[in-house]
This record gives C-alpha cells, structure tokens and sequence, in this order.
C-alpha cells in the first residue's frame, strides 16, 4: 500500500494481522484479530477467491490505504450482469461491498469480474463523504499486458489517476500522465455527479 503521504505492510499471522507503516509523518503499529474472518486486499484480486467458492456472501477485513484503518465488511453476490467494454458485451459477476454489521447501510460499492476467468473489470463506488462524486474504474483493453511482476500481468490491466483510493486498490501505482507517457492502455477513472 502506498500513497504520497502513507506507506504500509500488512503481514498475516494466525489469525492476527499486524498494520505496520507510516501515515502523515505518524508511525501506525496495529494489530487486529480476524476472529475466523478472511482479510482481502487488494479487493480486485481477493474478491475473485470469493466469487470462486461459489459463496452468495462473505465476512471479511481489508485496510482502508487512506488511514490504515482495519476495516471489517461484507460482501455479496449480485448477479450477473452484460457491461459494454471496448465495443464488446461482457457478462461480468458484481459484487456488492459494504461495511459489516450496524454500518452497512451507510456506504456501498460494486465491483463487476468476467464470467469465466473472474477477470476485475469495473468498479463503482463514491470513496468519501455524501455529495462525493462517483468514481467509476472501467477496463478499456483486456488484450493489452502490463507485463511480467504487475498484478494484473497477463491481464490487460492498469490503473490511470492514483489519487484515487481505488486504484491504489488494483496495485498498479502510476498517474495518468506517466500511464500515458508509456501508452499504458487499461483502467480509467471517470467522475460523476452524487446521485441516489
């Protein structure tokens, strides 16, 4: 995890997971219990295992990159649903997230995988308080390789715009201007205004 203000390693023991790093100057040493609960990150890899399972639903912890908080959510299996990509019609799972417990009703988000290889392709969700635009992270070209060592080697993807919360969570950290510069062709952010 890594930001211009916040860098992080999370290591997994048992059920512990330790949060240790640096956000805004401050060192942060967390460690929280998992309780039998999985812990995701990042969610466009780690949901795939969910959706893998077969599960309709699932508990589990991920670390908010913004404040290196452990958070625990939930999420859940929608549907299938047919997105245009690229030209193409894809049938593609979404997935809702949201907090777990009392909190759920206070923020959602989506995330949409292809059918059959459970390829991340889009992503919906407004990452801050109400009246936040939506931010949408889109796959524009499946065919296209980031090459060896990325995270979505193989697989066509790569995030444009790091500041946003989200593309932090794909694991490709570059901004758009360096994106272009290489002619990276993959995931772009797209703002809307806050609608309900």
């Amino acid at each position: 995890m890594c930001s211009e203000d916040v860098r992080a390693r999370a290591r997994l023991s048992g059920e512990k997971l330790r949060v240790q790093g640096v956000r805004k100057g401050k060192q942060v040493d967390r460690i929280v219990d998992l309780h039998g609960s999985k812990w995701y990150q990042p969610l466009s890899f780690s949901l795939r295992r969910f959706l893998a399972r077969g599960e309709q639903r699932t508990e589990f912890w991920t670390i908010r990159p913004d404040i290196l908080e452990p958070v625990l959510m939930q999420a859940e299996k929608v549907g299938m649903e047919t997105l245009q990509l690229s030209g193409r019609r894809i049938q593609a799972w979404k997935v809702r997230i949201e907090p777990a417990g009392l909190f759920s009703f206070i923020w959602e988000a989506h995330y949409w995988f292809r059918q059959g290889d459970l390829l991340f392709i889009q992503y919906k969700g407004r990452n801050g308080p109400p009246g936040t635009p939506l931010t949408v992270i889109r796959l524009i070209d499946p065919g296209r390789s980031n090459g060896p060592g990325s995270p979505c080697a193989g697989h066509g993807a790569s995030v444009t715009g790091c500041k946003s919360p989200v593309g932090r969570d794909v694991g490709n950290h570059e901004s758009e201007a360096t994106a272009a510069s290489r002619g990276v062709v993959g995931m772009k952010p797209e703002t809307r205004p806050w609608s309900r």
